[in-house]
């Protein structure tokens, strides 16, 4: 593999150089082939044993020192001073499209920045990232990528002794908002500016030649991470821990620790057990971000153009619209969902507000929901003892035209923008039994197969579109560090 270190060309304040954990036994249970084609990672499969002490920590490229980046973040609220407590960048890549990607062990034993912490992970929260994250890589959603699971052959200690694993994760950049937090807590302005201009060459090249270059990467970073809670909300997806140290300035989904899928619809829905008082439920995320963008904002504003006051009202101007725009742009989406995209009035609004208000009433699966009435004819099964839903579903009727044509438009986009599966809580919580009890990955491997694939009907696997029962019910997911 032939890689580079870009992000080591800035001041050394900003990482540490530490090499991962040698793994007594390593040997890689999950690989993902198509991304790494993706990444131009030539590689024969009879070497594999060879890619497995590299996955496992054991091997690093010649002339390239694996690191670990310092960053502080947000938690609950809280400032407190982090860095990769378990995750060793072992390299950048370029591929065919000459996009960079960081290349990283996650699990991979203690760093600088582990604390009180082992550092390593175990097999069933591995896997979760990796079902999870490439879900939401097929559901159209930026987020990192994960390229392996490889087990170390040695055992963990956790709430019982498991497996450990590393998992092999592909992110555009390991930069985020806590990034720029860590620095300006120690009074570093000169590192925010060399990090605001990596930042800049890195994913937003397009402004380098504009006036207020650090305002408009405000803007950049404020956009990209709008469409991305757009989308999660889109899918029902639920981060669980939306501290600034997990928001990216690319605008990628990282970190999936207590996340999850939003079975029967509920706006004030967390399922993470640390979320207690509901910061980060799902209705609460837009104001999350508006929350977290704000810190940014304070990084940035020492190393504006012009004079304070002038960039102290315009970062104003930004957040005094958000909301406003946020919501304009959620409409828009939920719109979609629902196949209404011309002549878009303020009754169509009342039309979402509705639904949302009959679907929380009497607890309708979020997914099965929207995916029915992009499918089937006949919803008639959903409307049984229903009357409000009933009668929404005739004014949704008349709403759309009778146009075939139109209507053959409207389809396509609602398929584009309902998903059939999604990875629901139950099905992964069987499948990472199965994988740590038994160390069998067969239901792990259908359900990942079945996820490559969320927009269209499967009948084979109808099974899995099932919302939990009562006794299936996930009420509580774990970060699992």
């Amino acid at each position: 593999m032939k890689l580079s270190t870009s992000y080591m060309k800035l001041p050394p304040s900003f990482y540490k150089v530490t090499k991962p954990k040698i793994a007594d036994n390593p040997r890689i249970v999950i690989l993902n082939k198509r991304l790494l084609e993706y990444l131009n990672l030539a590689f024969s499969y009879k070497l594999l044993n060879k890619l497995s002490k590299i996955f496992g920590g054991n091997i690093l490229q010649s002339g390239i020192e694996s690191i670990s980046q310092a960053y502080a973040g947000h938690q609950f609220g809280n400032f407190v001073i982090l860095g990769d407590g378990r995750v060793h960048t072992i390299g950048e890549c370029l591929n065919k499209n000459n996009n960079r990607f960081d290349i990283q062990l996650k699990g991979s034993g203690r760093t600088n920045y582990s604390r009180r912490a082992d550092g390593q992970a175990a097999i069933g929260p591995v896997l979760r990232e990796y079902i999870i994250s490439e879900a939401m890589n097929r559901l159209k959603i930026p987020t990192t990528r994960s390229l392996s699971v490889t087990l170390t052959g040695g055992i963990v200690a956790r709430s019982n002794k498991a497996e450990g694993a590393i998992l092999t994760r592909i992110v555009s950049s390991n930069i985020r908002i806590g990034s720029f937090e860590y620095l300006i807590s120690i009074g570093n302005i000169s590192g925010i500016k060399k990090l605001a201009d990596y930042s800049i060459n890195r994913h937003y090249c397009s402004i380098k030649r504009s006036g207020n270059i650090y305002l408009n990467l405000l803007q950049k970073v404020a956009s990209a991470n709008t469409q991305l809670i757009i989308n999660w909300m889109r899918v029902g997806f639920i981060h669980g821990v939306m501290n600034t140290d997990n928001m990216t300035i690319s605008g990628e989904s990282i970190d999936y620790g207590p996340c999850a899928f939003m079975d029967y619809y509920d706006p004030e829905e967390t399922l993470s057990y640390i979320d207690t008082n509901k910061r980060y439920s799902f209705n609460n995320q837009p104001k999350i971000l508006k929350w977290n963008l704000i810190r940014l904002a304070e990084c940035l504003l020492p190393i504006m153009d012009g004079d304070r006051i002038s960039n102290l009202n315009n970062i104003e101007s930004i957040f005094k619209n958000f909301d406003e725009n946020f919501q304009s742009l959620w409409m828009k989406m939920m719109l979609k969902k629902l196949g209404i995209i011309n002549n878009i009035n303020k009754s169509d609004e009342s039309l979402v507000n509705e639904l949302l208000e009959i679907m929380e009433l009497y607890e309708i699966d979020y997914t099965n929901f929207f995916s029915k009435i992009t499918y089937d004819n006949d919803i008639s099964s959903m409307c049984h003892k229903r009357k409000r839903l009933s009668d929404w579903i005739n004014k949704w009727r008349m709403r759309l035209p009778t146009n075939k044509h139109e209507l053959n438009k409207i389809l396509r986009i609602m398929k584009d923008n309902n998903p059939v599966f999604i990875p629901r809580n139950h099905h992964i919580e069987k499948a990472l039994m199965f994988a740590e009890r038994y160390g069998d990955y067969t239901k792990f491997n259908e359900l990942n197969e079945l996820l490559s694939d969320p927009y269209n009907r499967n009948s084979k696997y109808d099974i899995y579109t099932n919302p939990p029962t009562q006794k299936e019910r996930v009420h509580n997911t774990f970060c699992g560090t």
